[in-house]
């Protein structure tokens, strides 16, 4: 991560890119953002992907997934029945992604 950060502030662009300014942070506080990496220990990394977890269960759910397929369901549609029962075919003409 650190390694990153440094190459993004090496060139105006990476500057601009990363939107310090907008998020209220003068570009001097850039030497001290490398500190503030290097100061993450194990703990807060673990924390962080456990929460993470918490919030892909709760709104990755496999009862709140919906799949799309595009194409000729006549191919596809039997062998998909098996594995999601519920599975709702609509016809290319009937199909509006509007509403």
């Amino acid at each position: 991560m650190i390694g990153g950060f440094s190459r993004s502030v090496e060139t105006t662009a990476g500057r601009s890119g990363r939107g310090d300014g907008v998020r209220g942070q003068a570009p001097a506080a850039s030497p001290q953002r490398i500190g503030q990496l290097d100061a993450v220990g194990d703990v807060q990394v673990q924390r962080y992907a456990r929460s993470l977890q918490r919030y892909a269960r709760s709104h990755h759910a496999a009862a709140k997934r919906r799949i799309a397929v595009a194409g000729d369901a006549s191919r596809f549609e039997a062998a998909s029945k098996t594995t999601a029962p519920d599975l709702v075919s609509i016809e290319q003409e009937r199909l509006d992604l509007d509403r």
